[in-house]
C-alpha cells in the first residue's frame, strides 16, 4: 500500500552509494535517522526499519534544543518508539543561541550534532518532504537568497545526508503512520505565525492550494528543472579553483551573481543573499577590490582575481620565530617549508651563513632600513595579496634576510668571499595539516 515510500528510500540509497563511490569512500552499512518525534521523521524511521531493518544497521539521533516546555516529553516519545522498533537511540541536549535567527541557530547546532555522530561512509536520512521543499523555495525567494531548492543529498561530517521523501506529500506520511498505528508528537510552535515559515504554511499555502490544488507538483517540476540547470552550472564552476582569474567570471552583473552563487554552493556556502553578491561586485567595480564575510570563510577580490579562503576555527597561530637547521621541515601556518642540503652551483641552491631562523613581517618589531620597502615591492611583483604578506614566511641567517620562499633569494655575490657559507634548497608548499 505504501510501496512508493520504500522505492523512494531505495532510490535515495542507490544515489548515496554512487556519491560515496565517486569519492572513493566505502559505504559503512549504517543508516542514521534524524528523529524529531514529529510525523515526518517517525514515518521515515518506521518505514526504514520495516523495509531495510535486516540489511542495514539503523540508528536514531534526537536533538533536544531545550526551546520548548515539552522538549523532554518529545525526547521520551522518540526513545519509546526506538525501544519498540529495537533501534539504537542517541539523545543529546543542545545549547542554542537565542539571539538573532533562532530557527537558523537551532538548525546549525542540530546538524553539528548529526555530524559528530557520523562515521566514514555513514548515511544520514532526513524526513523533509514535498511541502518542506515548496516552503524552502518560496522562503528563499522572499528573502532574496535565490531560488535554491533543498538538496536531495550532500556531504555531512565524514558521511552523507539524503532526503528520500522530497517528492512525497506530508499527508502520505501521516497516512502511513495511521495505517501502522504509530503515534507522533506535534510541536505547538508550528502554529506560531510570528515565525515566517509557519505563516507561509498556515496562512499563505492553504489559499494557494484552493486556487491551484496541484501547485506542489508544479513547484516540484520547476525544482527538478532548476536542479538540472544547477547541476550543469556546478559542473562548470566546480572546475574553478580557490584562486580564480576574474576573466573566467561572466562580466554581466546578473550572470556574475549566478556564477558566484554556484561557486559558493560548490564550497558548501548556501546562505549568501543576492544583495551581498551585488555589493561584492560593486566594490570590485569601484576599487578593483572586494570583500565578503561568509562566517566560516571569506571571498576577496584583488588585482582581478577572486580568492576563496576558509577561516580556521583557531585562526592563524601567533608564530613569532622558529630556529631551523638543514635538513628540516617547517610548518608555518598555511605554508610548509622543506629545507634540504645542497652544494654550490646546484639549481635553486642559496648560500647562508651561521644559524637559520624563520619568521614573518607581523612578528618583527622593526625591519632593517630599506627591507620593508623591498619586501613590499617583491610581494607586489610576485602577486602576493596584501592580507597574506604579514604571515608569509621569511628566512634569515646571521647576515640578514636570505630567502622569501618562491619569490626571492639572496645572490652569492652579496656575500663576502671570507664568509663561511653553507648551501640549501628551500621549497614551499601549502600546509594542509
Amino acid at each position: 500500500m505504501f510501496v512508493e515510500l520504500f522505492k523512494d528510500i531505495d532510490r535515495a540509497l542507490a544515489q548515496a552509494k554512487e556519491v560515496l563511490k565517486s569519492r572513493e569512500v566505502e559505504a559503512s552499512g549504517r543508516i542514521l535517522v534524524g528523529l524529531s518525534g514529529g510525523a515526518d521523521s517517525c514515518a521515515l524511521l518506521h518505514c526504514l526499519k520495516r523495509h531495510l531493518g535486516q540489511q542495514y544497521r539503523i540508528h536514531a539521533l534526537h536533538a533536544n534544543h531545550q526551546l520548548h516546555p515539552n522538549a523532554q516529553s518529545w525526547a521520551d516519545h522518540c526513545q519509546q518508539l526506538c525501544r519498540e522498533l529495537e533501534v539504537p537511540f542517541t539523545l543529546q541536549t543542545l545549547s542554542v543561541d537565542t539571539k538573532g535567527n533562532l530557527e537558523a541557530a537551532a538548525r546549525r547546532v542540530r546538524y553539528e550534532f548529526f555530524a559528530r555522530h557520523m562515521e566514514s561512509g555513514d548515511v544520514l536520512m532526513l524526513a523533509h518532504h514535498g511541502q518542506d521543499q515548496v516552503e524552502t523555495v518560496l522562503m528563499r525567494i522572499f528573502q532574496g537568497r535565490g531560488m535554491l531548492p533543498m538538496r536531495r543529498h550532500g556531504p555531512l561530517g565524514p558521511g552523507l545526508f539524503i532526503r528520500p521523501f522530497l517528492a512525497q506529500h506530508k499527508s502520505r506520511l501521516v497516512d502511513y503512520l495511521r495505517a501502522h498505528h504509530v503515534a507522533w508528537v506535534d510541536d505547538p510552535s508550528n502554529s506560531d505565525t510570528m515565525l515566517d515559515r509557519n505563516f507561509l504554511r498556515t496562512q499563505v499555502l492553504p489559499q494557494v492550494r484552493q486556487r491551484w490544488p496541484s501547485y506542489a507538483h508544479g513547484v516540484q517540476r520547476s525544482v527538478d528543472d532548476l536542479s538540472a540547470q544547477r547541476a550543469l552550472l556546478m559542473h562548470y564552476v566546480g572546475q574553478a579553483g580557490d584562486e580564480t582569474p576574474f576573466q573566467q567570471i561572466p562580466q554581466a552583473t546578473e550572470l556574475a551573481v549566478v556564477w558566484l552563487r554556484g561557486y559558493l554552493a560548490h564550497r558548501g556556502q548556501f546562505g549568501v543573499s543576492d544583495a551581498a553578491l551585488h555589493e561584492l561586485l560593486r566594490q570590485r567595480q569601484d576599487s578593483d577590490r572586494g570583500y565578503l564575510d561568509l562566517g566560516s570563510a571569506c571571498l576577496r577580490i584583488w588585482r582581478d582575481k577572486l580568492y576563496f579562503e576558509p577561516v580556521s576555527e583557531s585562526g592563524e597561530k601567533g608564530l613569532s620565530e622558529i630556529s631551523a637547521t638543514v635538513p628540516m621541515q617547517v610548518l608555518w601556518n598555511k605554508y610548509k617549508l622543506d629545507l634540504a642540503p645542497a652544494t654550490a652551483g646546484e639549481v635553486d641552491a642559496v648560500a647562508y651563513v651561521g644559524g637559520l631562523r624563520v619568521t614573518c613581517r607581523d612578528s618583527l618589531n622593526a625591519l632593517p632600513a630599506g627591507v620593508a620597502d623591498r619586501l613590499k615591492r617583491r610581494f607586489q611583483l610576485a602577486g602576493i595579496p596584501p592580507w597574506r604578506r604579514g604571515q608569509y614566511p621569511l628566512l634569515w641567517d646571521d647576515i640578514g634576510l636570505f630567502c622569501i620562499p618562491q619569490i626571492w633569494q639572496r645572490a652569492d655575490t652579496q656575500l663576502s668571499a671570507v664568509q663561511t657559507c653553507k648551501y640549501c634548497v628551500v621549497r614551499s608548499a601549502p600546509n594542509s595539516d
